[in-house]
C-alpha cells in the first residue's frame, strides 16, 4: 500500500514538473486583465430593436387635411413665389396666407383674386372641418413709389361659419364677396 502512495505521489510531481516546463516554455505573455465593473451598460448589440413610432395625433391630420383642402382649391401659382405660404389652425379658427396669381389685366387679376377667396372659403366651410371662422391673406407683388417691387398683402378678408351658411357656392358672384364679408381690407388697387 505503501508502495501504491508512493507511486501517486511520484506521478503528481512529474505532472506537476511538467506544467511548469510547459508554462515556462510558452513565453511570457501577461496575463489578461478582467475588467473592473463601471455600472456602463454593455456596448450595443447589432440586433435592431423595435421602435416606437406614435401615431399622428387627430390634431396633426386635421391641420394637414385643412391644408390639403386650401391646396386642391388654390390649384398651382403662376408667379414665382409659393402659392400657399401658410395655413395655420388654432382650433376652430383657419388663418391663410396665399399669394395671388397674375393674370392678363388688373380687372381680371381682381376678379381671380376674388374667386380664390370663394374656392379657399367653400373648401373649408363644406369640407367637414367644423370650422368656425376662416380669415384669409392674400399677397401680391406691389411696387413702391420709386419702382421697386415687393409682396405685400393687398387682401385682408374673415368670415365666420354663420356667414358661410347663408352662401349659394354655385351662384356666388365673386363681385359680392366683399360686401358679404364679416371683416374685409382691401388695398386701393385692388378695389373694384
Amino acid at each position: 500500500m505503501r508502495k501504491g502512495c508512493l507511486l501517486i505521489v511520484g506521478l503528481g510531481m512529474v505532472l506537476l514538473t511538467l506544467a511548469l516546463l510547459c508554462r515556462a516554455t510558452q513565453g511570457s505573455r501577461p496575463p489578461t486583465p478582467t475588467p473592473e465593473p463601471t455600472g456602463t451598460l454593455p456596448p450595443p448589440t447589432r440586433t435592431r430593436l423595435p421602435t416606437f413610432t406614435p401615431f399622428p395625433s387627430a390634431t396633426f391630420v386635421r391641420e394637414q387635411a385643412i391644408r390639403a383642402a386650401v391646396e386642391r382649391a388654390l390649384g398651382t401659382g403662376n408667379r414665382n413665389v409659393e402659392r400657399v405660404r401658410s395655413v395655420k389652425v388654432s382650433g376652430y379658427v383657419v388663418t391663410v396666407y396665399w399669394a395671388i396669381n397674375e393674370s392678363l389685366t388688373a380687372g381680371l387679376t381682381k376678379e381671380f383674386a376674388n374667386r380664390d377667396i370663394i374656392a379657399v372659403l367653400e373648401a373649408l366651410f363644406t369640407g367637414g372641418f367644423g370650422i368656425g371662422e376662416v380669415s384669409l391673406f392674400g399677397s401680391y407683388a406691389m411696387a413702391d413709389i420709386y419702382g421697386n417691387e415687393a409682396e405685400q398683402t393687398v387682401i385682408s378678408y374673415r368670415m365666420g361659419a354663420a356667414t358661410a351658411a347663408k352662401i349659394n357656392w354655385t351662384r356666388i358672384d365673386p363681385h359680392d364677396m366683399y360686401e358679404i364679408a364679416d371683416e374685409v381690407w382691401v388695398d386701393p388697387s385692388f378695389q373694384w
